[in-house]
């Protein structure tokens, strides 16, 4: 049976990115960011997939880098076989820049630049020494184009993952471990639905479909 951590798994993305990989046969880790989401992806989980499903999660907060250090160190040890890694979490925030905040900046960063810094920092080096693996972390396609109005917060944390990722590959280039992203754009989920009640969520992407984007990316 394979091995595939999930970092991120409470999410509306993660839990389906979970339920994807459970599907597939693999052994799932997960992490949630606390204890009572921990509870609470877990239930889903089992509601799912039944109580038997091989899924784990653990709390860990991925914008405090000795958490996400000493999970990483609790899931090599206990399976040495893991070698694939997916980072699930992030943020959003629409906010024009004479209207931002110190605190809109830094949550953003922390959700889309800082908790895969961690992530990589500690993972890679593992899958390095072992020369195999693979690292999935979730940019924007919103990344790959000129910021508009309101979005440059948002688009400015996912253009320094983006650069994050290439150095990474850059670095690691030889080991045989790899970091790859997927860019999605707007994902349908409860929280966009609120956010944008008008629109026309059947151009969405629906978290499965971007599950199997990071399948994948990870093959």
């Amino acid at each position: 049976m394979q091995s595939i951590f999930i970092a991120g798994a409470e999410g509306h993305l993660g839990r389906h990115t979970v339920l994807h990989f459970l599907n597939q046969g693999y052994r799932v880790f997960g992490s949630a960011w606390k204890t009572a989401m921990v509870t609470e992806v877990t239930e889903w989980v089992r509601a799912q997939c039944g109580r038997q499903a091989p899924f784990e999660a653990f709390a860990a907060s991925l914008s405090a880098e000795s958490e996400v250090q000493a999970l990483a160190a609790k899931l090599q040890t206990q399976d040495p076989t893991l070698s694939k890694v997916v980072n699930c979490a992030g943020g959003f925030e629409w906010v024009k820049l004479a209207d931002s905040t110190f605190q809109q900046a830094q949550f953003l960063m922390d959700a889309n630049f800082y908790s895969n810094w961690a992530l990589l920092k500690h993972w890679m080096p593992y899958l390095a020494k072992n020369k195999q693996g693979r690292v999935v972390v979730i940019s924007a396609a919103a990344s790959t184009k000129p910021a508009g109005a309101g979005m440059g917060l948002y688009v400015g944390s996912k253009a320094a993952l983006n650069a994050l990722v290439d150095c990474a590959n850059e670095e690691y280039a030889q080991t045989g471990a790899h970091v790859r992203a997927v860019f999605p754009t707007i994902i349908d989920t409860p929280r966009n639905r609120a956010d944008m009640p008008t629109a026309d969520f059947s151009t969405w992407m629906t978290p499965a479909h971007v599950a199997k984007l990071i399948e994948e990316k990870l093959a």
